[in-house]
């Protein structure tokens, strides 16, 4: 997530050959959102609220490689980088192909808090 615009960025295979999908809409907002990412054949699709956002397929001659590397909420140093920022929000119910991923269970975490306080709303008047 970048300026409140959620970003999926994939491998095509080949380090140089990345596609980066952003949202037009910020979802910054306080509220859950329903995020899907999917890598399908030769393309690759971003969802958020269980819209289409978009879709992009790669050339016809590569397809997309199996996954041995994934990151939510941050990047991977060895990736083309979106956006420098960290990711300030909270993440919940991740699941791959319908199973659940415990998040806390992952070969490397940078900066994780493995609860999500929401900052309190305060209204000044007077």
């Amino acid at each position: 997530m970048q300026d409140g615009h959620v970003y999926l960025q994939v491998s095509l295979g080949d380090p140089n050959n990345m596609v980066i999908l952003g949202t037009l809409k910020t979802y910054n907002d306080g509220k859950w959102h329903k995020l899907d990412a999917g890598r399908y054949s030769t393309s690759c699709s971003l969802r958020v609220d269980n819209e289409i956002l978009k879709r992009v397929a790669s050339s016809a001659d590569k397809e997309i490689v199996a996954l041995d590397t994934m990151n939510f909420g941050g990047n991977n140093k060895g990736i083309i980088q979106v956006t420098t920022n960290g990711f300030d929000g909270c993440l919940r119910q991740i699941s791959i192909d319908g199973i659940n991923i415990d998040l806390s269970e992952n070969m490397e975490s940078v900066g994780i808090a493995y609860s999500c306080q929401f900052a309190s709303l305060v209204s000044l008047s007077g």
